[in-house]
């Protein structure tokens, strides 16, 4: 199964900064850009459209739309967390970053495939325990410290000029350690599928 892995360049610490900081502007910032949930777009498949309570429904378990704000304003209280929402938890720290940080591009990718580098294993990372977050199979999230890319940039630009490019990944991951190297950020990944 196809899975797709976005990348962004944000300081860890700045990330982990916002679990817990109340700050009402920047929530206020992403709930006025997150999407509007419509239950009639045929993704709310636990929760009967007639059922359903509109733009603020937070039953719909499925529903990233529906779930996003919730998600979004226990991320910014710093919990608690519920396992019904470890999906959403993972979209609305991928807003968190989007409005912090700078895309630096995307891949698509297969678990288990042979020639995946352990980059891309790295940034796709399962939640499993690290953080605050519940469990989840489907999404999770992963970060390269500023240093780790720094320190891996030359072994990948002679892997990307040679003639094994890593299953496709070699120009991407160069692209996103010289990214990170110049621009002196992290890179923290995201991954759904």
């Amino acid at each position: 199964m196809s899975h797709f892995l976005n990348v962004y360049l944000l300081d860890l610490i700045e990330l982990e900064a916002v679990i817990g900081s109340g700050n009402e502007e920047f929530l206020g910032r992403l709930l006025a850009e997150a999407p509007d949930h419509d239950p009639e777009c045929g993704f709310c498949e636990p929760c009967e459209s007639s059922d359903c309570e509109g733009p603020d429904c937070e039953e719909c378990e499925y529903c990233e739309d529906a779930q996003l704000p919730h998600a979004l304003r226990t991320i910014f209280a710093g919990g608690p967390f519920n396992e019904v929402y470890a999906h959403a938890y993972v979209a609305a720290l991928e807003s968190i970053c989007q409005g912090l940080g700078t895309s630096a591009g995307e891949v698509n990718f297969w678990f288990g495939y042979e020639g995946l580098p352990d980059v891309i294993l790295t940034l796709a990372s399962s939640m499993d325990g690290r953080d605050p977050f519940p469990y989840t199979e489907d999404n999770g999230w992963g970060h390269i410290g500023k240093q780790g890319c720094a320190d891996q940039l030359a072994e990948w630009e002679t892997i990307a000029a040679g003639p094994d490019d890593h299953g496709g990944y070699a120009d991407s991951i160069v692209d996103w350690f010289r990214q990170s190297t110049s621009d002196k950020k992290d890179l923290i990944g995201f991954w759904a599928g």
